[in-house]
């Protein structure tokens, strides 16, 4: 019993002809890319306007709270936001795409030393923390009488010991919905193409 194979050398190249043309055509993956990176850079900054997600981060300490609100020579602020005392961090986050002929990698990044440390949480390394003068309230009585008084409290510096527990706060991911928007984006690209 004997074989046949006959192979049309006009339908090898054509399909050597189709395969070529595809290849080219999914080789311009940059707009998806940037499509991608955008999307989960805005994640990452939705999760520093919503301090945390979809988990609330866990709140800034009393002596945080004490620190932000006295502290000489910068901004006071009664309510600070978690993460974005300076906003450093947050300015620092960038997007990145990186192509070359075989493959393709988007991500989102901070080069900041300090960034890690805030995402995982760990501990801190001490550090010195000038106090500005304020006045404290406090309440008493004087015989039958309530009163509030406001008294005067000197600057001071106040030194925070190394080894204080910083508690995780993950910025840097992306929500399921954006993983569900990044899995449409690519199905399209790939369908859609002619």
């Amino acid at each position: 019993m004997d074989i046949t194979v006959n192979v049309d050398q006009n339908s090898v190249n054509l399909t050597k002809q189709f395969i070529e043309k595809k290849k080219k055509q999914y080789s311009n993956w940059t707009p998806v890319l940037k499509k991608i990176s955008l999307l989960m850079y805005r994640s990452v900054i939705k999760n520093f306007e919503d301090e945390g997600r979809p988990v609330k981060w866990k709140p800034l300490s009393v002596l945080t709270k004490f620190i932000k609100s006295h502290r000489s020579g910068g901004r006071k602020e009664r309510n600070p936001k978690i993460l974005q005392d300076s906003g450093d961090l947050k300015k620092s986050i960038i997007p990145h795409i990186e192509e070359d002929s075989r493959n393709a990698t988007v991500s989102v990044g901070s080069n900041l030393s300090y960034a890690k440390l805030q995402h995982y949480g760990g501990f801190g390394t001490g550090g010195t923390v000038k106090i500005s003068p304020f006045y404290r309230k406090s309440k008493g009585t004087a015989g039958n009488k309530k009163y509030i008084a406001s008294n005067y409290v000197k600057g001071f510096t106040m030194t925070i010991k190394a080894g204080h527990k910083i508690p995780p706060r993950p910025f840097m991911l992306i929500q399921k919905e954006d993983e569900e928007q990044i899995r449409k984006w690519v199905r399209g690209y790939v369908i859609e193409q002619p």
